[in-house]
């Protein structure tokens, strides 16, 4: 079970077909050999939504020291060990998880292999300035389940 040699996009359709037809794809994109980005948007909800799916290969994720709008905390997703973590902020909201699918082989490498999923959202449209900047919230739930769609391609 890794990552090596899969696509981050390989899921895209289900993915999409978990976010239903209120959600026009509006990008898709590889910013790197293990990372995929889906711009989408909902015109009825003012929202855009950026799912990222990401593969990588280094030491175990800690949580991180938490702040008032940043979060992260060990949970697992399917019996595997993952951080979860959370923001909100003014200009975008969002969950993710980073999914441990192998531990490293030898604790001076890092070599473990990691599923990343997170999901954000942002406002679609600021008119101007005093316009306002919040976010529609993000649904921890939704990036849960998409992550399980990621894993089931990479088992």
């Amino acid at each position: 079970m890794g990552v090596l040699g899969k696509d981050p996009c390989a899921r895209k359709a289900a993915i999409l077909s978990t976010l239903g037809r209120a959600y026009r794809l509006t990008g898709s994109s590889y910013s790197g050999p293990y990372r995929c980005d889906l711009t989408l948007e909902n015109a009825g909800k003012g929202q855009e939504l950026t799912v990222t799916v990401a593969y990588a290969f280094h030491e175990r994720q800690k949580p991180g020291v938490p702040t008032a709008r940043i979060k992260g905390r060990r949970t697992t997703i399917d019996g595997l060990y993952a951080v979860r973590s959370t923001s909100e902020l003014d200009i975008t909201r969002s969950c993710g998880n980073a999914v441990e699918l192998r531990r490293a082989t030898n604790s001076r490498k890092n070599d473990a292999h990691y599923v990343s999923v997170g999901l954000s959202s942002a406002k679609l449209e600021v008119k101007d300035e005093d316009d306002d900047f919040g976010a529609p919230p993000v649904s921890c739930a939704l990036a849960d389940r998409l992550t399980r769609i990621v894993l089931a391609g990479v088992r």
